[in-house]
């Protein structure tokens, strides 16, 4: 066990090591919580995470789209364990996502003053909106035509560094020499993106992991997307549907069904209220009650995390 959240019942445990010292990762998992059960009386059980699967960074770069499953106990005290293995989902088309990456290209930053200084009629937050639209656009033409695909681009600068240092070998050739040193500055700016973007893909606090682990943000990516992906989807008739659009109108019609409007609320603030106790004092009141300021927007929004999920139009806070 790694720590007490992972016991239920029993004596407290200390926090296991093991994990550190062997540079292995525990993957996330799916179904119950805890994998093994022990009756002690008839008013006490215990429970606890006594199995897991740990696997090398290696590993999981090299198996991303796999589901760790903790099943339901029978007749065992340990839960019955699986590792499925999905083949690739086909992918829509991505919403638009600002790249944090795009900041470091002096080009782009051109692009970004020349969107704000476009002039638009109307409120201040409709200007604000149709200059993130325009960016927006612009944006995503700047990134096909010119930054382009920063992984494939990393391919072919280690192999033009390969293929230039075995030509060089201990001999010293000024044109060889001029290309290498063009091709290391280009692939440590690559380099750059790459830990940029899949630190950005995390949205974890850098200072806890160190700028430059670009392993661990990668693999920390792995880990949400295979969390926040739904593989599969058991309709209320009990169909299975591993369709991603089938699951998507599957789980459009539930939130419809339970979400929908179809009968009044019948509620009564002097009757019902009775049976809530207060917990609201004076000072909380006051304050809950006093006039938005300029002043106190401000400070709440600059207070938001500036790395965390981007709003509905693709931005940051941190781009702001």
């Amino acid at each position: 066990m790694k720590s007490p959240s992972e016991k239920e019942g029993g004596a407290e445990v200390a926090n296991a090591r093991c994990l550190r010292l062997t540079n292995c990762v525990d993957l996330p998992f799916s179904g119950n919580f805890f994998t093994w059960r022990k009756k002690k009386t008839s008013s006490e059980n215990v429970f606890e995470i006594l199995d897991r699967a740990l696997a090398s960074p290696n590993w999981i770069s090299s198996y991303p789209n796999m589901q760790f499953v903790h099943h339901a106990f029978t007749s065992s005290d340990h839960c019955p364990i699986s590792v499925k293995f999905h083949d690739q989902v086909h992918k829509k088309a991505p919403p638009f996502r600002f790249e944090l990456m795009w900041t470091l290209r002096n080009d782009f930053s051109k692009i970004v003053k020349k969107c704000w200084q476009y002039q638009f009629q109307g409120s201040y937050m409709f200007c604000l909106s149709q200059k993130c639209k325009l960016l927006k656009q612009k944006a995503k033409n700047w990134n096909q035509s010119t930054f382009g695909n920063i992984f494939r681009q990393l391919l072919i600068a280690e192999k033009k560094l390969e293929n230039i240092q075995s030509q060089l070998g201990s001999s010293h050739i000024t044109v060889l020499e001029v290309a290498q040193l063009k091709w290391l500055k280009k692939r440590d700016a690559l380099l750059d993106y790459k830990r940029i973007y899949w630190q950005q893909k995390t949205r974890v606090n850098k200072a806890n992991f160190g700028d430059n682990n670009t392993k661990y943000f990668q693999n920390y990516a792995t880990f949400r997307r295979n969390r926040n992906g739904i593989k599969q989807f058991i309709n209320k008739n009990g169909a299975c549907n591993i369709d991603q659009d089938l699951i998507q109108q599957e789980i459009s019609n539930e939130f419809k069904l339970r979400f929908t409007k179809n009968q009044l609320c019948h509620f009564d603030k002097n009757e019902d209220f009775k049976s809530i106790s207060g917990i609201i004092t004076e000072e909380d009141n006051k304050f809950l009650t006093s006039k938005i300021s300029e002043k106190g927007i401000k400070e709440t929004v600059f207070s938001l995390a500036a790395d965390k999920s981007p709003g509905p139009d693709g931005f940051p806070a941190e781009f702001f």
